[in-house]
Protein backbone atom coordinates (compact mmCIF):
# COMPACT_ATOMS: atom_id res chain seq x y z
CA UNK A 1 0.00 0.00 0.00
CA UNK A 2 1.51 3.48 -1.20
CA UNK A 3 2.08 5.79 1.80
CA UNK A 4 2.55 9.51 0.30
CA UNK A 5 3.18 12.28 2.78
CA UNK A 6 0.92 14.87 2.27
CA UNK A 7 1.74 17.11 5.08
CA UNK A 8 -1.36 19.86 4.39
CA UNK A 9 -3.79 17.32 4.14
CA UNK A 10 -2.71 16.23 7.42
CA UNK A 11 -2.90 19.48 9.04
CA UNK A 12 -6.40 19.89 7.99
CA UNK A 13 -7.87 16.36 8.77
CA UNK A 14 -6.03 16.82 12.33
CA UNK A 15 -7.86 19.89 12.81
CA UNK A 16 -11.08 18.23 11.70
CA UNK A 17 -10.35 15.78 14.37
CA UNK A 18 -9.64 17.87 17.13
CA UNK A 19 -13.36 19.75 16.50
CA UNK A 20 -14.65 16.22 16.36
CA UNK A 21 -12.99 15.17 19.67
CA UNK A 22 -14.67 18.39 20.80
CA UNK A 23 -18.05 17.38 20.36
CA UNK A 24 -17.11 13.75 21.50
CA UNK A 25 -15.53 15.01 24.77
CA UNK A 26 -18.95 17.35 25.09
CA UNK A 27 -21.20 14.52 24.64
CA UNK A 28 -19.08 12.56 27.18
CA UNK A 29 -19.52 14.84 29.98
CA UNK A 30 -23.24 15.57 29.47
CA UNK A 31 -23.62 11.55 29.22
CA UNK A 32 -21.50 11.09 32.43
CA UNK A 33 -23.44 13.73 34.41
CA UNK A 34 -27.02 12.17 33.32
CA UNK A 35 -25.86 9.33 35.11
CA UNK A 36 -25.03 6.65 31.98
CA UNK A 37 -22.12 4.55 33.61
CA UNK A 38 -18.60 5.13 32.15
CA UNK A 39 -18.08 1.91 30.80
CA UNK A 40 -21.67 2.21 28.88
CA UNK A 41 -20.11 5.32 27.71
CA UNK A 42 -17.06 3.37 26.48
CA UNK A 43 -19.25 0.62 24.87
CA UNK A 44 -21.76 3.06 22.65
CA UNK A 45 -18.71 4.57 21.67
CA UNK A 46 -17.11 1.73 19.77
CA UNK A 47 -20.32 -0.11 18.85
CA UNK A 48 -22.01 2.82 16.98
CA UNK A 49 -18.93 2.94 14.60
CA UNK A 50 -19.73 -0.53 13.33
CA UNK A 51 -23.12 0.19 12.01
CA UNK A 52 -21.49 3.60 10.63
CA UNK A 53 -18.94 2.17 8.61
CA UNK A 54 -20.42 -1.15 6.91
CA UNK A 55 -22.95 0.89 5.96
CA UNK A 56 -20.63 3.59 4.44
CA UNK A 57 -18.33 0.42 2.94
CA UNK A 58 -21.04 -1.23 1.54
CA UNK A 59 -22.33 1.30 -0.28
CA UNK A 60 -19.73 2.13 -2.08
CA UNK A 61 -18.93 -1.28 -2.79
CA UNK A 62 -15.49 -1.12 -0.74
CA UNK A 63 -16.20 -4.16 2.39
CA UNK A 64 -13.14 -5.56 0.98
CA UNK A 65 -10.64 -2.76 2.64
CA UNK A 66 -11.61 -4.39 5.94
CA UNK A 67 -9.80 -7.85 4.74
CA UNK A 68 -6.12 -7.90 6.98
CA UNK A 69 -3.30 -9.91 8.10
CA UNK A 70 -2.35 -7.77 10.85
CA UNK A 71 -5.48 -8.70 13.44
CA UNK A 72 -2.57 -8.73 16.48
CA UNK A 73 -1.50 -5.47 15.92
CA UNK A 74 -5.25 -4.00 15.32
CA UNK A 75 -5.94 -6.17 18.99
CA UNK A 76 -2.81 -3.63 20.54
CA UNK A 77 -4.54 -0.77 19.30
CA UNK A 78 -7.64 -1.45 20.04
CA UNK A 79 -6.70 -2.94 23.72
CA UNK A 80 -4.24 0.47 24.32
CA UNK A 81 -7.53 2.79 23.04
CA UNK A 82 -10.04 1.29 24.99
CA UNK A 83 -7.56 1.63 28.26
CA UNK A 84 -6.86 4.99 27.44
CA UNK A 85 -10.71 5.53 27.18
CA UNK A 86 -11.18 4.70 30.81
CA UNK A 87 -8.48 8.01 31.90
CA UNK A 88 -10.11 10.15 28.79
CA UNK A 89 -13.87 10.12 29.45
CA UNK A 90 -13.01 9.97 33.33
CA UNK A 91 -11.33 13.04 33.05
CA UNK A 92 -13.46 14.27 31.03
CA UNK A 93 -16.38 14.04 33.67
CA UNK A 94 -14.28 15.13 36.61
CA UNK A 95 -12.57 18.21 35.08
CA UNK A 96 -14.43 21.47 33.23
CA UNK A 97 -14.42 20.56 29.79
CA UNK A 98 -11.49 23.34 28.76
CA UNK A 99 -9.40 22.64 31.59
CA UNK A 100 -9.56 18.55 30.06
CA UNK A 101 -8.83 20.15 26.32
CA UNK A 102 -6.06 22.02 27.74
CA UNK A 103 -4.12 19.28 29.04
CA UNK A 104 -4.99 17.35 26.28
CA UNK A 105 -2.77 19.87 24.19
CA UNK A 106 0.32 17.83 25.62
CA UNK A 107 -0.03 15.08 23.55
CA UNK A 108 2.38 16.26 20.80
CA UNK A 109 4.86 17.14 23.75
CA UNK A 110 4.33 13.88 25.15
CA UNK A 111 5.26 12.35 21.28
CA UNK A 112 8.45 14.85 20.88
CA UNK A 113 10.01 13.18 24.41
CA UNK A 114 8.92 9.06 22.82
CA UNK A 115 10.74 10.34 19.47
CA UNK A 116 13.77 10.86 21.22
CA UNK A 117 13.74 7.97 23.77
CA UNK A 118 11.95 5.28 22.13
CA UNK A 119 13.01 5.95 18.70
CA UNK A 120 16.39 7.67 18.92
CA UNK A 121 15.43 10.72 17.02
CA UNK A 122 17.53 13.96 17.06
CA UNK A 123 15.37 16.62 18.80
CA UNK A 124 17.65 19.57 19.41
CA UNK A 125 17.72 22.56 21.69
CA UNK A 126 14.92 24.75 19.65
CA UNK A 127 12.41 22.14 20.09
CA UNK A 128 13.37 20.99 23.91
CA UNK A 129 12.78 24.06 24.87
CA UNK A 130 9.56 24.47 22.64
CA UNK A 131 8.74 21.30 24.77
CA UNK A 132 9.38 23.11 28.19
CA UNK A 133 7.64 26.26 27.41
CA UNK A 134 4.92 23.74 26.19
CA UNK A 135 4.25 22.29 29.42
CA UNK A 136 4.49 25.43 31.25
CA UNK A 137 2.30 27.27 29.15
CA UNK A 138 -0.25 24.04 29.98
CA UNK A 139 -0.10 24.72 33.68
CA UNK A 140 -0.73 28.25 32.99
CA UNK A 141 -3.67 27.59 30.94
CA UNK A 142 -5.28 24.60 33.10
CA UNK A 143 -4.49 26.63 36.77
CA UNK A 144 -5.38 30.29 36.12
CA UNK A 145 -4.69 32.18 39.05
CA UNK A 146 -3.83 29.28 40.68
CA UNK A 147 -7.24 27.90 41.19
CA UNK A 148 -7.95 24.77 42.42
CA UNK A 149 -8.88 21.50 40.37
CA UNK A 150 -9.65 18.11 40.46
CA UNK A 151 -6.40 16.19 41.12
CA UNK A 152 -6.80 12.49 40.39
CA UNK A 153 -9.06 14.32 36.82
CA UNK A 154 -5.95 16.36 35.99
CA UNK A 155 -3.71 13.22 36.50
CA UNK A 156 -5.89 10.71 34.40
CA UNK A 157 -5.89 13.14 31.63
CA UNK A 158 -2.38 13.85 31.42
CA UNK A 159 -1.88 10.23 31.22
CA UNK A 160 -4.39 9.96 28.61
CA UNK A 161 -2.12 12.61 26.93
CA UNK A 162 0.61 10.31 26.86
CA UNK A 163 -1.39 7.19 26.19
CA UNK A 164 -2.46 9.08 22.77
CA UNK A 165 0.86 9.61 22.04
CA UNK A 166 1.79 6.43 21.91
CA UNK A 167 -1.04 4.86 20.39
CA UNK A 168 -0.84 7.81 17.04
CA UNK A 169 2.84 5.73 16.69
CA UNK A 170 0.75 2.69 17.25
CA UNK A 171 -1.89 3.78 13.80
CA UNK A 172 1.36 4.84 12.03
CA UNK A 173 3.03 1.81 11.81
CA UNK A 174 -0.47 0.46 11.36
CA UNK A 175 -1.38 3.08 8.54
CA UNK A 176 1.77 1.70 6.23
CA UNK A 177 -0.03 -1.28 5.25
CA UNK A 178 -3.92 -0.66 6.87
CA UNK A 179 -7.02 1.69 4.92
CA UNK A 180 -8.04 4.24 7.80
CA UNK A 181 -11.30 2.64 7.57
CA UNK A 182 -10.29 -0.44 8.53
CA UNK A 183 -7.76 0.70 11.65
CA UNK A 184 -11.18 2.44 12.74
CA UNK A 185 -13.12 -0.37 11.75
CA UNK A 186 -11.27 -2.98 13.96
CA UNK A 187 -10.89 -0.59 16.88
CA UNK A 188 -14.56 -0.21 17.27
CA UNK A 189 -15.25 -4.38 16.58
CA UNK A 190 -12.30 -5.24 19.39
CA UNK A 191 -13.00 -2.40 21.82
CA UNK A 192 -17.05 -3.28 21.58
CA UNK A 193 -15.87 -7.19 22.35
CA UNK A 194 -13.44 -5.70 25.31
CA UNK A 195 -16.57 -3.64 27.12
CA UNK A 196 -19.50 -5.04 26.22
CA UNK A 197 -19.04 -8.27 29.37
CA UNK A 198 -19.42 -5.25 32.26
CA UNK A 199 -23.11 -3.57 30.58
CA UNK A 200 -25.11 -6.13 32.10
CA UNK A 201 -23.64 -5.03 35.15
CA UNK A 202 -23.51 -1.08 34.67
CA UNK A 203 -26.78 -0.06 31.98
CA UNK A 204 -30.30 1.16 33.23
CA UNK A 205 -32.90 2.41 31.23
CA UNK A 206 -32.16 6.18 29.18
CA UNK A 207 -34.18 8.34 28.06
CA UNK A 208 -34.04 9.87 24.74
CA UNK A 209 -31.65 12.91 25.34
CA UNK A 210 -29.70 10.34 27.05
CA UNK A 211 -29.93 7.93 23.92
CA UNK A 212 -29.24 11.16 21.63
CA UNK A 213 -25.64 11.67 23.68
CA UNK A 214 -25.12 8.50 23.26
CA UNK A 215 -25.35 8.25 19.65
CA UNK A 216 -23.52 11.29 19.01
CA UNK A 217 -20.72 10.58 21.17
CA UNK A 218 -20.40 7.63 18.56
CA UNK A 219 -20.87 8.98 15.57
CA UNK A 220 -18.51 12.08 16.73
CA UNK A 221 -15.40 9.56 18.11
CA UNK A 222 -16.01 7.63 14.64
CA UNK A 223 -15.30 10.40 12.36
CA UNK A 224 -12.93 11.97 14.83
CA UNK A 225 -11.23 8.67 14.44
CA UNK A 226 -11.00 8.26 10.53
CA UNK A 227 -9.75 12.07 10.66
CA UNK A 228 -7.07 11.33 13.17
CA UNK A 229 -5.88 8.07 12.02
Amino acid sequence: MENRQRPLLAVALRLGSALMLATLLAAVKLAGQSGIALPEIMFWRQFVSIPLLLGWLAMTGSLSELRTSRLRAHAGRSTLGTFNMVFNFESTIRLPLAVQTTLGFTTPLHAVLIAAIYFREKVGIWRWSAVLLGFAGVLVVARPGGAAIDTIGAVMALISAFLIAVINYQIRDLGKTETPVCVVFWFAVIGSLLTAPILPFVMTRHSLLQWGLLAALGTSGTVCQLMLT
